[in-house]
């Protein structure tokens, strides 16, 4: 299936839901640039390392204004999964310039965080693992951004 099939399927799905205004943010296949944190159970030190990763495709579809709980829809590759908002930042109440919502999902075996800036589309990709083996454990922390496409939806 294509990402752009797999976007209009996602698109589909999420129209269910009726709220204020629909957003769908769009970041497309390629390196995403990030970090990683590594810490083990035998050492007081921290491994600090520049990197990047290689992701497909990826959709979200959300409303706004968001509150805790509310629903957004992740597409990757050939999966449909959701998402849960777990904070909404609106800058209208504030003295920020942009908007952002911060949501968590678990499509594999690990928890991911999303963190979306509205009206940039700068998308941000954080998860934890911890990978045994070799008499210690390691503790990881990757996180990753792409400037990613926003577009407002027709209600």
């Amino acid at each position: 299936m294509t990402d752009s099939k797999l976007f209009i399927i996602l698109l589909l799905l999420s129209s269910s839901t009726i709220q204020a205004q629909k957003y769908s943010v769009f970041c497309d296949e390629g390196k995403w640039e990030g970090n990683d944190l590594s810490t083990t159970n035998n050492s007081l030190d921290i491994e600090i390392t520049g990197n990047g990763i290689n992701l497909p495709g990826m959709g979200f579809v959300f409303s706004l204004p968001a509150k805790f709980g509310d629903t957004v829809i992740l597409s990757e590759e050939e999966s449909i999964n959701e998402g849960l908002i777990t904070y909404f930042y609106d800058h209208t109440k504030s003295t920020s310039d942009e908007s952002y919502i911060v949501l968590i999902a678990k499509p594999n075996q690990i928890m991911e965080r999303w963190v979306i800036q509205i009206e940039s589309g700068w998308t941000h990709y954080t998860y934890s693992q911890t990978i045994g083996g070799f008499g210690e454990d390691i503790l990881t922390t990757q996180t990753f951004a792409k400037k990613c496409k926003l577009n407002k939806l027709k209600n």
